[in-house]
């Protein structure tokens, strides 16, 4: 693990600036963000689509090499929701993606470069519709 060499203000002032970038740009986006979230670097979180749910305490972590992205797409209204629990962990590369509903329950951790999605997102003789969906709980 890599040492924090910066000194203590420094950091607290880019804590406090990643912060400002959540409450200003993301929480807008969100249809609910929990208290104590942290989200590291989260100029590389991209959120497309609602309604989008955070739980209390979740932690995020994104790069610029492994953007974390949610998104809800569906064809057809109030179908499509992403809802994530208390105390879960999100790495690098975590790619959620819901055309009909997808629950992930508290205290869950995703690994980087996961890839959640409930539906194939085309048909197998149509290719523009979205095809089979299915709602998924983790």
């Amino acid at each position: 693990m890599r040492r924090d060499h910066r000194p203590y203000y420094i950091k607290k002032a880019f804590l406090k600036f990643s912060e400002f970038y959540v409450n200003h740009f993301l929480r807008p986006q969100l249809e609910f963000l929990g208290k104590g979230f942290t989200f590291v670097r989260p100029w590389n979180v991209e959120i497309f689509g609602s309604p989008i749910e955070i739980g209390e305490y979740v932690n995020v972590v994104a790069s610029a090499d492994w953007k974390v992205r949610l998104a809800v797409w569906s064809e057809k209204r109030d179908l499509g929701r992403i809802r994530i629990g208390d105390y879960c962990l999100i790495s690098p590369g975590v790619r959620i993606g819901s055309a009909h509903e997808i629950i992930i329950g508290n205290n869950c951790m995703m690994a980087s470069c996961v890839y959640i999605t409930d539906s194939d997102w085309h048909d197998v003789y149509n290719r523009i519709t979205i095809g089979k969906t299915a709602p998924i709980q983790i």
